[in-house]
C-alpha cells in the first residue's frame, strides 16, 4: 500500500479520535485533524505545494463554514491545480436530501454516517480506490 495522507475534519473531539484509530488500523498513518472549515482549507491548500491529500473526511456540520461549503471551495482550488481527493462527506443526519446534497450538488465522492462504523469506513474507501 502507498503512503496515504488523509485530513480529518471534524469539531468533535471524540470523532476525531475514533475516525483517527479506525484509519490508522487501516495502515493509514499520515493523518492531519482540523476542526473547523477555515482550518481544513487553509491545510488543503498548503498540501497541494508539497504532498496533497488523498483523501479527506469532512463533517458536514462544522462550527464556522458548514462542511458543504468547505467541499464548494476544495474543488475550486483542485479546478487551478489539477488534483482531486477523495472526499467523503460524514454526518449524523443520514436523510436522503443531504446525501444527495453532498454528493451530487456538491461533488462528493462518497457519504458515511455518524457515529464512524469501521466497516463503512473501510468499504468507502475500497470502493473510493483509496485503499
Amino acid at each position: 500500500m502507498k503512503n496515504l495522507k488523509v485530513l480529518i475534519v471534524d469539531d468533535e473531539e471524540m470523532s476525531l479520535f475514533l475516525l483517527e484509530m479506525i484509519l490508522m488500523d487501516k495502515g493509514i498513518s499520515h493523518l492531519d485533524k482540523a476542526q473547523n472549515g477555515r482550518e481544513a482549507l487553509e491545510m488543503y491548500e498548503d498540501s497541494l505545494c508539497e504532498t496533497p491529500y488523498d483523501a479527506v473526511f469532512l463533517d458536514i456540520q462544522l462550527p464556522d463554514i458548514n462542511g458543504l461549503e468547505v467541499l464548494k471551495r476544495i474543488r475550486q482550488v483542485e479546478d487551478g491545480a489539477d488534483y482531486r481527493a477523495t472526499i467523503i462527506m460524514a454526518t449524523g443526519d443520514s436523510s436522503l436530501e443531504t446525501i444527495q446534497k453532498s454528493l451530487i450538488d456538491f461533488d462528493a465522492d462518497d457519504h458515511v454516517s455518524k457515529p464512524y462504523c469501521r466497516d463503512e469506513i473501510h468499504e468507502a474507501l475500497v470502493k473510493n480506490a483509496v485503499l
